[in-house]
């Protein structure tokens, strides 16, 4: 059996409401992207291709960009629920298929986050939750994002950090002569167990790392 840790998928019903967005830099780009990629959608088309592996199953989670890139926060909020509940539904549909799903977290309201990776790790049956390397510019690091990595670490949650970077910068603008935790530029994703002051053991991650598709 293979298990691919890493895959980018865009649910039906995330799609739908995706395309109802109003018109933005980052919409824009995955529009014309998505309709170039129809593995992300089109589950037969994506089935297909599986096939040709064999024993082989998915970790799925969703596609970039990240939902606070999506608008508002209250549009982030929105968008991770939706996400979070039609990555579910494809789990259960087809667990031949996909071993589980990282759940979306709006990270541009940490409470926010926290409270739906809670949801969708104790109701939905998600394995943990997808990041980025930055928030509108500020880093996966910054202290405002610590009660997030504390509620990772309290469930024993997977976080799955996807790189955000342009041809400027690596992982996010600040980063020029700073360390980061997912890695330098170079480095693909990174699939992470936080381990937070009064949790399980001392530090701050363990990281496997992980090739992204």
């Amino acid at each position: 059996m293979k298990i691919d840790a890493f895959c980018h998928i865009m649910p039906r019903p995330y799609y739908d409401r995706f395309f109802t967005l109003d018109e933005t830099v980052h919409p824009a780009n995955l529009r014309k992207r998505v309709a170039n990629i129809p593995c992300l959608v089109d589950m037969d088309v994506r089935f297909a291709q599986m096939d040709e592996f064999g024993d082989y199953r998915q970790l799925i989670n969703i596609c970039a960009p990240p939902v606070e890139d999506l608008g508002s926060p209250e549009i982030s909020r929105q968008m991770a629920r939706i996400g979070n509940e039609a990555l579910a539904e494809l789990v259960r549909s087809h667990p031949d298929r996909f071993a589980g799903f990282c759940a979306c977290v709006p990270m541009d309201d940490t409470g926010a986050a926290v409270a739906e990776l809670e949801y969708a790790t104790r109701q939905l049956g998600a394995v943990g939750a997808q990041i980025y390397t930055h928030v509108h510019g500020e880093a996966m690091d910054a202290a405002r994002f610590d009660p997030f990595y504390a509620a990772a670490a309290r469930s024993g949650s997977l976080v799955q950090v996807h790189p955000c970077r342009s041809s400027a910068w690596a992982d996010y603008p600040t980063s020029s002569g700073r360390a980061t935790r997912s890695g330098g530029p170079s480095d693909g994703s990174t699939t992470c167990r936080p381990s937070w002051p009064g949790s399980c053991s001392p530090g701050c991650w363990s990281a496997t790392r992980t090739s992204s598709c």
